[in-house]
């Protein structure tokens, strides 16, 4: 479910571990400093919740299997 059809308030990662959004992050940022902004940006990250590895998404959200996680990209921006 894209934000458009989310209700107001409702988390579309529900009960993100914060240590998995820091291996999130970590994935991320090691991406954009390593490609300097040569490559297209991503729309998330799918994680894998027992391992924390984690794969950049460019299209669309995707099908998950049940022990992944998308995480959208405003979440890497987003404090705390």
């Amino acid at each position: 479910m894209d934000s458009k059809n989310r209700a107001p308030g409702e988390n579309p990662v529900p009960n993100l571990d914060p240590r998995m959004l820091q291996a999130a992050r970590d994935i991320y940022w090691s991406y954009r400093n390593s490609h300097a902004g040569s490559l297209p940006q991503p729309i998330g990250i799918v994680m894998d919740r027992k391992t924390y590895r984690g794969e950049l998404i460019f299209n669309r959200r995707p099908a998950l299997l049940p022990m992944e996680c998308f995480i959208p990209l405003e979440h890497i921006y987003r404090e705390g």
